[in-house]
């Protein structure tokens, strides 16, 4: 600020007496010297950090892996596969990007990958990306259709980045490690926790930051760090099907309930576009699903026993009732009946899609009895679960297709259902859930049962 001066006029009048002389004279002295007024430092808003550079050299990065990236197709997360994440990992609040990818891929079944997946974290570090980490055997897959169980998350107190990892194939084992900043934009891994239960007392081992502990209290420290936020980095593992990871439910673990913060890859892509200005942030409203292909009546019979009757709409809404007539009358029918929403309906070949039973609920309480109509009489039963699991894949194969096609799995089941088997084009549509559940396109409901 510059300096203020204070400016007088003063008129003098000629015929101006010697006091009053003295009095002006007084009056123009004292503003003869400047005086600066005080000055007032401006005070600026904090500004939030520009990290458009580092989401520019993020994009960049992944548009180069984009193919490895999308193999990674396997993903334990329970709907899509969401391998990449963005979050401050190393304390300077520009995010970093981690992503897993397809390192190797050995042979696909039922349109996922079977393969090896790797694990790279990256920073923007002076001036440029920097890669921070990479495993390239963060984790396989052989003969399932989903991952080795893991889980990338933050604890409540600490950025920094956590990971358990299932480290046996028979969840005999599991580990907890900690990516710690090394100060040159890299990170090094170190264990905080790590159990192996072993198959005795003699081969159990646990330690806590490299500290032998006891298994209840290694259990205890990893639960406690896991279960610290309600959210979770990226999810791999499931909580209620097949693949679900034992050590987590030995833990009382359930990733089910976490929200996973990792996107796919095409969410990852928008994001950063949105970031750096490429794109508008008006969200185009997406083309509702075509169900038509899909939608109609199905028929099951489980082991040649309950019979299972899934109804598909055009909307994509289902239900499932399932039935076991019983011969038996000292035993009760049993009957299970519930609904829900298709999702990521996906065109995988010529005449075959993939879909999800998901959003499902339960119309019966597994366990109770109860009152239906059933061949239009009411008829006691007792409620059992569905035959199949809430976010369940199965696999739609369209009229025309040749057995043959079909992948070892369902031409196997689809041969034991039938009494005359050829590979002549079928002339049904058949939905594979697995070795004991296939459904058969029926041209009418079959079972007039639903409330």
């Amino acid at each position: 600020m510059g300096i203020t001066y204070a400016v007088i006029t003063v008129s003098r009048s000629p015929a101006a007496t010697p006091d009053q002389a003295a009095t002006v004279d007084s009056a123009v002295s004292a503003t003869d010297t400047p005086t600066e007024a005080p000055t007032k430092v401006p005070t600026e808003a904090p500004t939030e950090p520009d990290d458009t550079d580092a989401y520019r050299a993020y994009l960049k990065e992944l548009d180069a892996n984009k193919t490895s990236i999308l193999n990674y197709n396997w993903q334990a997360s329970g709907s899509d596969t969401r391998p990449v994440v963005f979050a401050d990992i190393m304390g300077d609040d520009t995010p970093e990007m981690i992503y897993v990818y397809a390192e190797k891929v050995f042979s696909t079944q039922n349109g996922h990958n079977q393969g090896m997946a790797g694990m790279r974290v990256f920073t923007y570090h002076d001036g440029g990306i920097k890669q921070a980490y990479q495993n390239s055997e963060w984790s396989q897959n052989y003969v399932q259709v989903s991952d080795e169980p893991y889980l990338l998350f933050q604890t409540q107190d600490d950025k920094a980045l956590y990971a358990y990892r299932n480290t046996s194939k028979t969840y005999a084992s599991f580990a907890v490690l900690r990516f710690s900043d090394n100060g040159d934009g890299s990170l090094s891994e170190e264990t905080a926790v790590s159990l192996f239960y072993g198959f005795s007392d003699v081969d159990r081992k646990a330690e806590i930051n490299g500290s032998s502990a006891s298994v209840s209290e290694a259990e205890q420290k990893a639960r406690d760090m896991i279960e610290s936020r309600s959210s979770a980095l990226m999810i791999a593992a499931n909580g209620k099907d097949r693949y679900q990871d034992h050590n987590l439910q030995r833990m009382d673990v359930d990733p089910g309930k976490k929200e996973n913060q990792a996107m796919t890859y095409d969410e990852a892509v928008a994001y950063l576009k949105e970031l750096i200005g490429e794109v508008s942030t008006d969200t185009p409203e997406e083309p509702a699903a075509d169900y038509s292909k899909l939608s109609g009546y199905y028929h099951a019979s489980i082991n040649r026993g309950p019979q299972s009757y899934l109804t598909i709409r055009e909307d994509g809404s289902f239900v499932m009732i399932t039935i076991n007539r019983t011969i038996n009358t000292k035993s009760l029918t049993t009957y299970s009946s519930c609904r829900g929403k298709i999702t990521d309906f996906t065109h995988t070949d010529d005449l075959i899609y993939t879909f999800r039973l998901s959003n499902m609920t339960y119309d019966t309480k597994s366990g109770t009895t109860g009152t239906e109509l059933i061949d239009g009489q009411d008829t006691t039963v007792k409620y059992i679960d569905p035959p199949l699991e809430g976010n369940s894949e199965l696999t739609l194969y369209c009229r025309g297709i040749r057995p043959s096609s079909m992948n070892e799995d369902t031409k196997t089941t689809y041969q034991w259902a039938l009494k005359d088997y050829t590979d002549d084009p079928v002339d049904i549509d058949i939905l594979y859930a697995d070795s004991n559940v296939i459904y058969f396109s029926s041209s009418t409901e079959s079972f007039k049962g639903e409330k």
